[in-house]
């Protein structure tokens, strides 16, 4: 009896000590995979957001912006999606005087502006250099006030170290639900533009896909 219980024993301590060893090896493969997970995450937050402002890219704001159109559309109320072009007037001159720290106070003080406008009902991202967009769910009612706000806004200066610097911009909106069938995401972008260089006579109108 005493002889058979050691070998029961032993099988009990190596069943034990090779399930302990699969699962340290499943934990490290566990803990290898989330890690890669995190960095993969990490890589995808970078690529779709702009290192300088933390706006979105181009390629996630035209998703974003589509599947907000999409979203207003179904809903019942008044409610239209704006989207919009703000243009940051005369960066190229801010560089020129106060260096390209100066400029990019320039573009983060027009992306705070804008994120602050969306809040939480849209998003902004920054789609090239000197260009950004804005896509919002407003009333109809309150979307006149509420742009001319975000206008006063970006005329506001910012300061810059122990200087203050001019900050303009120009700014055109277009409802994407002003027809019975809403605007598709590139021809709204292309009435905001539009829109926008209505204050721009100087410049030459790009055209946008």
């Amino acid at each position: 009896m005493h002889g058979a219980t050691v070998p029961l024993v032993f099988l009990v301590v190596l069943v034990c000590a090779s399930w302990a060893v699969h699962a340290w090896h499943y934990t490290a493969r566990e803990r290898d995979l989330n890690s890669s997970i995190r960095r993969l995450e990490t890589s995808l937050h970078r690529a779709r957001h702009c290192p300088l402002t933390g706006l979105i890219t181009r390629d996630g704001f035209e998703l974003a912006a589509a599947d907000l159109i999409a979203q207003t559309t179904r809903r019942r109320d008044a409610s239209c999606t704006y989207v919009g072009l703000v243009d940051a007037d005369y960066l190229k001159r801010t560089n020129d005087r106060h260096g390209h720290a100066g400029g990019d106070a320039h573009l983060r003080a027009i992306a705070d502006r804008l994120r602050a406008f969306c809040g939480s009902d849209g998003i902004a991202g920054r789609i090239g250099g000197d260009e950004f967009a804005v896509v919002v769910t407003l009333d109809p009612v309150d979307a006149g006030p509420r742009i001319r706000e975000l206008k006063r806004a970006l005329s506001q200066p910012v300061t810059h170290g122990e200087r203050v610097l001019d900050v303009t911009a120009s700014v055109g909106f277009c409802n994407a639900h002003r027809a019975r069938v809403p605007l598709s995401l590139s021809d709204a972008l292309q009435a905001a533009d539009m829109k926008m260089y209505e204050f721009k006579p100087s410049k030459r109108r790009r055209r946008r896909t």
